[in-house]
């Protein structure tokens, strides 16, 4: 009778301790996830418009209060085939020429649609590489939703390494 006691005792001290540690450990997931996103949270779409010189396709837009909050990027190709599970839409939008050609083959109506679906999240930015010039249809859709468009000569590739290397730089 003694010792059953003394092992509830000592199996209730056990679940008290894991349970204090997973608390712990809850706790200090979130304060880094929290300061991860806060630490992106410093760099703005201007930053990244200065860093690269990138043209503006919509000036009107004022890209000061912008925010970056993700250290990634994103490619688009999936989306704009249709797959918009997992999409990345809080990171900079990179459009490349396989992106570009895609869009500009599709039907008229397919296209709006599509680019109607990925201008309605709030996406910080979409850059189009190699000076490709974007449809209409892109420019009066993400104005619309004060999203704005830049223009690099940069290559794609060349884009996606320096921007991931300056956005895991702050």
């Amino acid at each position: 009778n003694l010792s059953l006691h003394i092992i509830v005792k000592l199996a209730d001290s056990v679940l008290n301790v894991v349970n204090q540690s997973l608390v712990r450990s809850t706790v200090e997931a979130n304060s880094l996830k929290d300061s991860a996103e806060h630490k992106y949270a410093k760099v703005t779409v201007t930053d990244v418009i200065k860093k690269y010189n990138l043209r503006s396709l919509t000036p009107q837009i004022n890209t000061d209060e912008i925010r970056i909050t993700r250290s990634d990027i994103n490619r688009p190709a999936l989306q704009l085939a249709g797959f918009w599970k997992f999409f990345g839409y809080k990171r900079p939008q990179i459009l490349g020429r396989g992106e570009m050609v895609y869009l500009t083959q599709m039907e008229d109506h397919e296209r709006r649609d599509v680019l109607k679906k990925f201008f309605s999240y709030d996406i910080p930015c979409v850059i189009v590489s190699r000076n490709i010039p974007p449809t209409d249809e892109m420019i009066v859709m993400a104005t619309a939703r004060g999203i704005p468009i830049f223009s690099t000569p940069l290559t794609t590739d060349r884009l996606e390494v320096d921007l991931l290397n300056f956005l895991n730089s702050y």
